[in-house]
């Protein structure tokens, strides 16, 4: 009789399989009827949350929407949050964002689909290329893109080459968006990810840059460096604070600089 280490053992061996062939996680059975009862509770808190936009915010989100579609880059561990702002400031079935096809992303992305916006499964290890085209169609369609610049798997507040390359290859106006609340829980996860306690008030922020080629560019590391110094500035984070996170970020990249 298989043992609960066996069992285990099977389990990640399938599911390492999995991520080799580049298999796309999905809900089903139980897990999707599931998704009825955890998303309708994610929504009730959503809207529990009392969102705030100053003006000056307005006109940087108006700056981008009036030339949308546009790409929408969000820190990896606000994104429990941009169905909510995206409800509130935009339209949720106008926006078609990136998500890991991982076992663990599948909540994530049917809940994102639940709410009207379209996931499409990839990341930079896997699936990168097909959910490009496939972003990159959308695109063409008329959806506005969203990523997240440090994920799937971090360091936290770092960028990936994966949102300079959209921003490159769509050419679109882009939409810095990050949030903040004084009452937050943090999960012990790689990106400390971000939970604002029900009822609070909720900072959003916004940053509107222009398409990259009017950026004047000359590379896309310096339009990565550029577009993350840029979004650090509006990023509100008493965990760590962006200015460590900047240093620790660096640190990691040259180290891995230095070894290869």
């Amino acid at each position: 009789m298989p043992t609960s280490s066996n069992r285990t053992g099977t389990e990640r061996s399938r599911t390492e399989r999995a991520f080799h062939r580049g298999t796309i996680f999905q809900l089903r059975g139980w897990r999707r009827l599931a998704l009825f009862l955890i998303g309708g509770l994610l929504r009730l808190y959503c809207r529990s949350l009392r969102l705030h936009v100053s003006e000056t915010e307005i006109q940087e989100f108006e700056k981008a929407a009036r030339r949308a579609p546009m790409v929408v880059i969000t820190w990896h561990n606000r994104s429990l949050l941009i169905p909510e702002i995206t409800r509130q400031c935009y339209d949720p079935r106008r926006v078609s964002c990136l998500v890991s096809p991982s076992r663990m992303a599948a909540w994530e992305a049917a809940f994102y689909e639940w709410v009207g916006m379209r996931p499409v499964r990839g990341s930079s290890s896997r699936r990168a290329i097909a959910a490009t085209r496939q972003l990159l169609a959308e695109y063409r369609e008329g959806q506005s893109l969203g990523i997240s610049p440090d994920g799937p798997s971090g360091p936290m507040y770092s960028w990936q080459r994966g949102a300079t390359m959209l921003a490159r290859k769509t050419d679109a106006p882009i939409l810095l968006v990050c949030a903040d609340a004084h009452f937050a829980w943090r999960l012990k996860t790689w990106d400390r990810h971000f939970i604002p306690l029900p009822f609070t008030r909720v900072n959003v922020r916004f940053r509107s840059l222009l398409p990259y080629s009017e950026q004047g560019y000359e590379s896309d590391e310096e339009a990565a460096g550029r577009m993350r110094k840029q979004f650090l500035e509006i990023t509100r984070d008493p965990f760590p604070s962006p200015s460590q996170v900047e240093r620790a970020v660096d640190s990691d990249l040259q180290s891995g600089s230095a070894s290869r």
